[in-house]
């Protein structure tokens, strides 16, 4: 079965078969002497901390955090805008420490950023899609060491990834913005789960559709393979889960989810 991640043309759109994977060239983050919002420099090595941003992040929440893997992020960047939707979230920038996520929007700026552990701070701007009136946004590291996050929209969910100690858009083999449908004609649902006697995370879509009248509900996953820094995606491996099941079955609810393993969710507030 073909799978179209997203209603819109340009989006990843076609079947394992028929795409093929375009790898980058990896980035050792915190390699920059300086930390870059939208492709600009915001403050050099070094930059003071601003004071901790007020949101909703609760350290009591933090997810497990691994064992150092390696540098930070150096500290500095603009400070986390006052209000906004703050969440703790898995390790962005592979230094084995929780870091946060977080959204804001004010007069009609809407936007996407990260402070890590080590003090940086980076964030790039986004649209809405017309339909959400407000977004929220999961993250989490998947694919032996990506770091992904997926900013949703309730019909779309869009991937960006963390590398360079800055958000950069996955982008697909046609050259747009990777999304995931949320609909129930092409997907439902993305998420991180652990797959394989590994447990490795991965990153993947689902399509949990109903099977019949009183039939219950089937439950495809597809893969999505990943450059080796993820700023490209494609499809990969499609896999039926479950068929039949009711529409309380944990297949079903995971399937029409978007979430990225444990940490947080960052919640977009009303424009400030």
């Amino acid at each position: 079965m073909q799978i179209n991640w997203g209603r819109t043309a340009g989006w990843a759109i076609a079947g394992p078969a028929a795409l093929a994977l375009l790898t980058g060239c990896g980035v050792v983050p915190g390699g920059s002497v300086e930390i870059m919002v939208d492709g600009t420099a915001a403050a050099a090595v070094g930059t003071t901390p601003s004071p901790a941003p007020s949101g909703s992040s609760d350290p009591s929440a933090a997810p497990p955090v691994p064992g150092a893997v390696g540098v930070g992020c150096p500290p500095g960047g603009a400070a986390v805008p006052n209000g906004a939707g703050v969440a703790t979230t898995q390790d962005l920038d592979g230094d084995g420490l929780a870091d946060d996520l977080w959204l804001s929007r004010s007069g009609g700026r809407r936007m996407l950023g990260v402070e890590t552990a080590s003090g940086a701070r980076f964030f790039t701007t986004f649209t809405g899609d017309g339909l959400a009136p407000l977004a929220n946004a999961v993250a989490g590291r998947v694919d032996g060491g990506t770091a992904v996050i997926l900013l949703d929209f309730t019909s779309q969910a869009r991937l960006y990834t963390v590398t360079g100690c800055k958000i950069v858009k996955t982008m697909n083999q046609l050259g747009e913005q990777y999304a995931f449908d949320e609909e129930m004609t092409y997907g439902t649902g993305a998420g991180c789960p652990a797959i394989g006697a590994g447990g490795t995370r991965r990153l993947v879509g689902y399509l949990a559709k109903p099977v019949g009248s009183g039939a219950g509900y089937s439950v495809t996953r597809t893969i999505i393979e990943l450059s080796r820094n993820g700023t490209r995606a494609r499809n990969g491996t499609e896999e039926k889960i479950a068929d039949g099941v009711p529409g309380s079955h944990k297949r079903v609810r995971e399937g029409q989810e978007i979430i990225c393993g444990p940490g947080g969710r960052a919640l977009e507030p009303a424009d400030g």
